[in-house]
């Protein structure tokens, strides 16, 4: 075979980095004479795992960039320990929408993805889920495209959110608000008297095309020090110590965090925000590969170099749009409040009507 570039192992300690691929396979004139048929799939299949990285790295980003967006609270302080225990003081808003996410707090880019994917990976499936579809499915780079729940210990960043009030300025820590604990068994205890405690969380699986190995699509990982959006499930599993039991799948779009809107009014604005930006994300993505002649295939099939520096313009494109139409997505889940309020089925079909052409609005402005 044609030499391949490739960068072995788990990178930095606890960093979680896959074996990645770069460069073309296909000008080896050795390995075209030698084996032509198998010279052509070798080349394929790592082209398209290159593909699946990059298409990861899309995802995180775009993630990453959504949930900044729609964050819950107004952040006041954050205390990072050694150990990675996190304290995150924050100022609760009532009534209103939180202020622009503040970026500048922090020094470390981990930390900071590490507070935004906490307690997140239920909102990153549910609203990163037409996206993730646009760019592994569309381009035909995966199938089998699935949710899945595993169980899983605690995250090396452990967070601890305090809030305070109008009505309480003193910081209170709030209780963790994972949707469900378990525990199981130590393995290695033969009178099995030890309990894990394990955690919930949400990610992607899908295989790819070329040769139909599953790999890990987890877009909310940043709390476990895994920065790779995309890894092997076998390499995934072992890092983060899953069991087969521990796994439960789910079909595509099955997933659903509609809860938020049986919460209260609060709880309705918030998911209207993601529900809202997750959509206006998905319209800046495709505008921006317009405007740049890209398709989402040829775009997560650049060289690596090209690929990091059209990311980063992606990223501040689709920040500058949400920030654009951030009255609007506000407004709209306003709207959305009363129609959850509302009795009246005039009333409720008046507002849903009020939500569309909100929606039309946002459509038509662009960075």
């Amino acid at each position: 075979m044609g030499k391949v570039k490739k960068t072995k192992g788990e990178g930095k300690k606890g960093k979680g980095k896959g074996a990645r691929y770069d460069g073309k396979w296909d000008k080896n004139p050795t390995c075209q004479i030698i084996d032509w048929q198998r010279h052509m799939q070798t080349c394929k299949r790592l082209n398209d795992e290159k593909s699946l990285y990059q298409a990861g790295d899309l995802l995180r980003r775009l993630w990453l960039t959504l949930r900044a967006s729609a964050f819950v609270s107004n952040l006041d302080a954050v205390d990072v320990q050694r150990d990675g225990r996190i304290q995150v003081f924050e100022q609760r808003v009532q009534n209103r929408y939180p202020d622009p996410f503040r970026h500048e707090i922090f020094r470390d880019d981990g930390v900071k993805e590490a507070i935004l994917c906490d307690r997140a990976s239920g909102d990153a499936i549910e609203h990163m889920r037409s996206i993730t579809s646009l760019v592994l499915q569309q381009t035909g780079l995966v199938s089998d495209l699935k949710e899945i729940k595993v169980l899983v210990h605690p995250g090396y960043y452990e967070v601890t959110s305090l809030f305070r009030d109008a009505q309480n300025p003193d910081y209170t820590p709030l209780s963790p608000m994972y949707p469900r604990q378990s525990t199981r068994k130590a393995l290695n205890d033969k009178n099995n008297k030890l309990e894990q405690r394990l955690l919930e969380h949400r990610l992607f699986v899908a295989c790819l095309n070329s040769d139909d190995e599953v790999f890990a699509v987890d877009l909310s990982g940043a709390h476990f020090e895994i920065y790779d959006s995309v890894l092997p499930w076998n390499t995934y599993a072992a890092m983060r110590n899953i069991h087969e039991e521990d796994v439960t799948a789910y079909v595509f779009g099955t997933h659903d965090e509609k809860e938020y809107m049986r919460c209260d009014e609060d709880g309705i604005r918030y998911y209207q925000l993601m529900a809202f930006n997750a959509r206006r994300t998905e319209y800046l993505l495709q505008a921006w590969l317009q405007r740049d002649g890209y398709s989402v295939a040829k775009f997560i099939s650049l060289k690596s170099s090209i690929f990091e520096d059209k990311l980063a313009d992606l990223e501040k494109y689709v920040t500058r749009g949400l920030d654009q139409t951030q009255y609007l997505a506000m407004n709209c889940g306003e709207l959305m409040v009363d129609w959850y309020l509302a009795t009246d089925e005039e009333l409720k079909a008046s507002l849903l009507h009020g939500r569309a052409q909100i929606l039309q609005q946002a459509d038509a402005q662009l960075p």
